[in-house]
């Protein structure tokens, strides 16, 4: 995916304890991916589940049992 593209979709998404969470203004990596493919910014959400994979190894996404249901995590001394 495109890094102007993984930029918007890293933004949408909350820490999981930020004021966001839990409010109207959080949207779950699976609510932007089905708006970057309504907007035709991408073609198959496999393009997103790449990146979602990618910062889940980097240890700055997780998710339980779904990988598109997830949110950020704070790596320790990590600047995000």
């Amino acid at each position: 995916m495109e890094k102007h593209l993984e930029d918007y979709m890293w933004n949408e998404i909350s820490y999981v304890n930020d004021e966001k969470w839990d409010t109207e203004f959080h949207k779950f990596p699976r609510d932007v991916i089905r708006e970057m493919l309504v907007n035709g910014w991408i073609n198959s959400p496999k393009q997103a589940h790449a990146t979602l994979n990618k910062w889940a190894a980097k240890g700055i996404y997780s998710y339980g049992c779904c990988l598109d249901l997830g949110w950020k995590v704070k790596k320790e001394g990590a600047i995000c």
